[in-house]
C-alpha cells in the first residue's frame, strides 16, 4: 500500500447508471471539514479514498471518467493542465479549490 505524502492523490471510482464518477482529492485533505459561511464540506475517506495514486497514474483515469469530482490544489492543478477545468469552474471552500467536471456526449 502506498504511503501518504504531501503530493499523494486519493481516488475512488463510483459506477452509476449514467456512467462513472471519479472522485479525486489531495490526500492531506481526507477527513477534514471545510467551512465557508453556510457551506460545510467534509472530504470523507468513504467518498474520496479507495487508493492513492501519482499524477502519472491519475492522468489516464481523468480521460476515462464520465464525471469527475475534484478537491485540492494538486488535484485541480492536474485537471487544469489537462484542460478539463478552468479557473471560472473552480469554487473555493475555506480557500481550498473544488470543481466538478461533466463530460457530455451529444
Amino acid at each position: 500500500m502506498r504511503k501518504l505524502n504531501k503530493k499523494s492523490i486519493a481516488i475512488k471510482m463510483h459506477d452509476t447508471e449514467s456512467g462513472s464518477v471519479l472522485t479525486v482529492a489531495d490526500a492531506e485533505l481526507l477527513g477534514k471539514t471545510l467551512k465557508e459561511g453556510v457551506v460545510s464540506f467534509t472530504v470523507s475517506k468513504r467518498f474520496y479514498h479507495e487508493k492513492l495514486v501519482s499524477e502519472k497514474e491519475l492522468e489516464p483515469l481523468l480521460n476515462g471518467a464520465t464525471n469527475i469530482n475534484l478537491i485540492g490544489s494538486i488535484s485541480i492543478g492536474i485537471a487544469k493542465k489537462k484542460g478539463l477545468v478552468g479557473e471560472s469552474g473552480v469554487r473555493r471552500i475555506s480557500g481550498i479549490p473544488h470543481a466538478q467536471v461533466y463530460k457530455v456526449n451529444l
